[in-house]
């Protein structure tokens, strides 16, 4: 079941989930703790299943059309905005504001959870659903190219924090297949014309530079527009 469905404070959502994460996480450490002798592997698949159960509310918040965190009316915004959320409601649209909010979850998500709980299954179905949904996810027209902007620095948000974990080869494998460029295993072929190909690319490039502890993955990223 949806969470959040009612929620359309954002502030007030993004500091409830990290709290969230935080104290199941606590619990679940707490209970290693107290049982040292058994812990193992079994503890490990359990905060790991935390990362998946947050992977899954996040698809949940983008994909139900239900989830409104955009006011039908001009509301007042919140003087504790947080930084991630980064626009006042009634300059966003929905789609748009639905994606901002889940990068910001995102980044809590990083932040609280092991970088291994994250990386591998949790973090690739997110990227593949991303990749899936777009036309739908991006899909707006009061403030054209928004959505598709928050989209593409989600992305790149979720594949230079996967490839941190699991180091430089599996983030250029992955920048490969979204790119579709040479030497994808199963590339993304993208229904896009050149002005958006192009928009989506730089701000993926720059989102990934500010992100990334280094340009090992340059040369894939870089070929993008020759490709």
């Amino acid at each position: 079941m949806l969470l959040f469905v009612l929620v359309v404070v954002q502030p007030e959502l993004v500091q409830s989930w990290n709290g969230l994460l935080k104290a199941a996480l606590r619990g679940l450490q707490g209970s290693a703790n107290s049982n040292d002798d058994n812990y193992g592997q079994d503890d490990d698949d359990l905060v790991q299943k935390l990362a998946e159960l947050a992977v899954s509310l996040m698809q949940d918040i983008l994909g139900d059309p239900k989830v409104q965190l955009v006011p039908s009316g001009d509301a007042p915004t919140p003087s504790h905005m947080e930084p991630e959320v980064d626009l006042a409601p009634h300059t966003r649209s929905n789609a748009a504001m639905k994606l901002a909010v889940v990068r910001a979850l995102w980044t809590h998500a990083h932040a609280v959870l092991p970088a291994r709980a994250l990386a591998g299954s949790p973090s690739e179905s997110l990227l593949t659903w991303l990749m899936e949904k777009e036309a739908e996810l991006v899909m707006e027209t009061d403030t054209p190219h928004d959505a598709r902007t928050q989209w593409a620095m989600l992305c790149a948000e979720v594949l230079v924090r996967t490839g941190v974990a699991t180091g430089y080869a599996s983030a250029a494998a992955q920048l490969r297949v979204f790119w579709g460029t040479r030497g994808a295993s199963r590339p993304k072929v993208w229904n896009w014309c050149m002005d958006v190909r192009a928009r989506v690319w730089r701000v993926f490039a720059e989102r990934w530079r500010t992100l990334a502890e280094g340009w090992e993955e340059a040369p894939v990223l870089l070929s993008v527009p020759f490709a």
